[in-house]
């Protein structure tokens, strides 16, 4: 997958040259790259979800097997197929990612956890939609302050505003 995404970023980029100035192509083409691009992620979500199963099925076959092979064992196998059940069940559980329309990611994934590398509460918001939300920005005096600082002041406006609503 990774060899494809690079072929498609290669082929992205000599596109995005040949369309020049035009914007109505280069966002076609820009379209058209997201929407594979998505695809091929999501196709590598769905193997490495079905891999991590097998994975799950082969270990728990082991231990039962382990279990099996000696008699003071044999009655932990019930408890061996019963933990590679629910372990099946967690992996199963998991959401294939679907953020190609935008969205918030969902609680539970810390420090750039989610399969597209996002922290819980994060937006994401695709290109074409980024219009649609407004943002409005109001700077007084000199400004020098980095991301970090700026998120922050950010953070705070937003809770004093709440306060005052």
């Amino acid at each position: 997958v990774d060899r494809q995404i690079s072929k498609l970023e290669e082929q992205y980029k000599k596109d995005i040259e040949g369309a020049k100035n035009n914007a109505k192509e280069k966002e076609k083409i820009e379209e058209a790259y997201i929407k594979k691009k998505n695809e091929l992620l999501r196709k590598a979500a769905i193997a490495e979800k079905l891999g991590g199963l097998f994975s799950i099925a082969i270990d728990t076959a082991k231990g039962i097997m382990n279990a099996a092979s000696k008699i003071a064992t044999v009655p932990l196998i019930p408890w061996i197929a019963t933990l590679g059940a629910v372990q099946a069940a967690i992996v199963a559980a998991q959401p294939i990612p679907t953020m190609a329309q935008g969205g918030i990611v969902p609680a539970g994934y810390p420090n750039d956890t989610y399969p597209a590398l996002l922290t819980s509460g994060e937006r994401v918001i695709p290109p074409g939609k980024l219009a649609e939300r407004p943002i409005t920005v109001v700077l007084q005096g000199n400004l020098r302050a980095d991301m970090q600082e700026i998120w922050v002041t950010i953070e705070q406006a937003k809770e004093l505003h709440n306060q005052t609503t």
